[in-house]
C-alpha cells in the first residue's frame, strides 16, 4: 500500500481466508483498506508456500476495472 512503516496498516485488518477452491484469499479491515480504496486497489492476489522451517508469501495488489 505504499505506507512504509508509518503506522497506518495494522497486521490485524488484513485477514487471509480460502476460497471454495482452496485458494488462499486477502480481506482488509479498517484503515488498512480505508488507504487500499483510496488509491484504487481493487484486487489483491497472494501466494503462499512454506516448508518445515520457512513461510513465504508475495503479495500484489493492483487496480483493474470492471468488466
Amino acid at each position: 500500500l505504499q505506507t512504509g512503516f508509518d503506522g497506518s496498516v495494522h497486521w490485524q485488518e488484513i485477514e487471509v481466508v480460502n476460497t471454495e477452491n482452496g485458494a488462499p484469499e486477502i480481506i482488509l479491515y479498517g484503515e488498512t483498506k480505508r488507504i487500499a480504496d483510496e488509491k484504487g486497489i481493487n484486487y489483491i492476489k497472494v501466494s503462499l508456500s512454506h516448508s518445515r522451517e520457512t513461510a513465504i508469501s508475495m503479495v500484489i495488489g493492483y487496480w483493474q476495472a470492471e468488466r
